[in-house]
């Protein structure tokens, strides 16, 4: 019930401030677009926060709504790509993608899976070293789909493995790392 009350309460001010960023824009282009473009950045990432925050409140509470339908896997990993591509960009990483455009169907919620195929993108990019290199692919493997994400960062430390998927969990950061995030991916 807090993690339902505390996402509505931060996700309330959040529209407005992307409509006073928009009206900036469309009233002025050339005056602080820089800044502009920063603050949109960071707004959209606190949504994705707070969304992430009301994904386990109804988890919990055993109100999440999967909307099923068929599409093609690429759609999703294109989806995920446009979302992290900014992150990349900011690390000077390097992104290659291995997905078939055809041939690779899904019966799921492709907002789901796009959330997935964003979160591990993500998280490498956060914990690899500026001009790294990251790789997303995905293969058919009989009746399922393999998704395989790869960096030449530091990896998981083999203590935290088992944790890696509780809610909240984050390993231990170090002095370099200057990023984190909620353990919610």
């Amino acid at each position: 019930h807090f993690l339902a009350v505390l996402g509505h309460e931060l996700r309330n001010p959040l529209a407005p401030e992307l409509t006073a960023l928009e009206l900036m824009r469309a009233r002025a282009p050339e005056t602080c677009a820089r800044e502009r473009e920063v603050l949109h950045r960071q707004v959209t990432h606190m949504t994705r926060l707070v969304n992430d925050l009301l994904d386990v409140s109804r988890l919990d509470r055993g109100r999440t709504e999967l909307k099923r339908a068929h599409f093609e896997l690429r759609e999703a990993v294109d989806r995920s790509v446009d979302m992290v591509q900014p992150l990349l960009t900011q690390q000077q990483h390097a992104l290659k993608v291995a997905v078939p455009e055809h041939g690779v169907e899904i019966d799921g919620d492709i907002d789901r899976i796009v959330q997935v195929l964003t979160n591990l993108p993500t998280n490498a990019a956060k914990y690899t070293p500026c001009g790294g290199r990251l790789a997303l692919r995905a293969e058919r493997a009989g009746n399922r789909i393999v998704v395989t994400c790869e960096d030449n960062g530091p990896g998981v430390a083999p203590e935290f493995v088992p944790a890696l998927f509780e809610r909240f969990a984050q390993g231990p950061r170090t002095p370099e790392q200057t990023t984190g995030g909620l353990g919610l991916g």
